[in-house]
């Protein structure tokens, strides 16, 4: 005899809109922004005239203790807002501030259309870790002055050529790891002042001297873990006010000697933890504004 054995899988029910109490308690600025898993149409409605929150110790759960966010306003931060519908995000997106949505895992073309026209201060969607060529092209419309795309993993030549086209001020792209030289001039195409692919670990001489071009005043490249002799001497032909190399963990006198001809500004080495006598002397001759080295005891 043969018995058969059913079993029911419940599936995954959808995150359920925060009470009504407790929604009031936000936007009176009580309460955990951390709660807002989900929305209703017309929490969304709401939320499209609220004014944001001036973000405090107690608002930190949302940004996984980030206190590089104290201060900040005003802020929407709605980071652990896992899914939601075009007419939310249209509402949503009319926020003039700090809008975070870090807990989008993706996005669909209309929202990204949506989030294209968004003139808000900030823009952050660093849950999503990779995008259509039509949702680049739609983010590389976003006005706002800070975009925060650091979930990106890869992209290609048009999506490079689209988001280098951002007109804002800071453009953050911390998760991309490579890039092509095609890539990379598209990217360093950027017009505004901050450029950010902290997550690049390695660049060719190529790659090097051809983000000389960066027309901007401050760019974060500290993932970066060696440089090379020949490196170095193109590094000292920016002209930024700052550079961010906190990846290097050594560098030997001839990479000193040409990072001390670095005329742009700052130039932060905290990733070094010892250097040897003649590697400072290279750097005491640096004649920037401010030399970093936080990090050598």
């Amino acid at each position: 005899v043969l018995f058969c054995i059913g079993v029911a899988v419940r599936a995954q029910e959808a995150p359920e809109p925060i009470s009504e109490a407790a929604f009031v308690k936000l936007l009176k600025g009580e309460g955990d922004w951390a709660l807002i898993t989900a929305l209703s149409d017309e929490q969304a409605t709401r939320l499209a005239r609220f004014g944001g929150v001036t973000i405090e110790e107690k608002h930190l759960a949302v940004f996984d203790g980030d206190k590089s966010m104290l201060g900040r306003r005003p802020v929407l931060p709605l980071n652990r807002l896992a899914a939601v519908t075009d007419e939310q995000l249209q509402h949503t997106a009319t926020f003039r501030g700090e809008l975070y949505l870090d807990g989008l895992a993706e996005l669909t073309n209309s929202q990204a259309i949506i989030l294209g026209h968004f003139r808000g201060t900030a823009l952050s969607l660093n849950g999503i870790s990779q995008l259509t060529d039509a949702q680049a092209l739609a983010l590389g419309r976003v006005k706002c002055q800070r975009l925060y795309l650091n979930g990106l993993k890869e992209i290609n030549d048009l999506q490079a050529q689209a988001i280098g086209k951002q007109s804002g001020r800071e453009l953050y792209l911390n998760g991309l790891q490579e890039l092509t030289d095609g890539q990379l001039a598209s990217l360093t195409a950027f017009r505004g002042d901050t450029l950010s692919l902290s997550g690049l670990r390695q660049l060719t001489n190529a790659q090097v001297e051809a983000l000389s071009s960066f027309k901007g005043r401050y760019l974060y490249l500290e993932g970066l873990e060696s440089i090379s002799d020949d490196q170095a001497p193109l590094v000292a032909k920016y002209r930024i006010q700052a550079l961010r190399l906190k990846g290097l963990r050594r560098i030997n006198e001839n990479q000193a000697e040409g990072l001390a001809r670095f005329r742009g500004g700052s130039i932060n080495l905290d990733g070094l933890t010892e250097i040897s006598k003649g590697v400072a002397g290279h750097l005491a001759r640096f004649s920037g504004t401010s030399l970093s080295l936080n990090g050598v005891e």
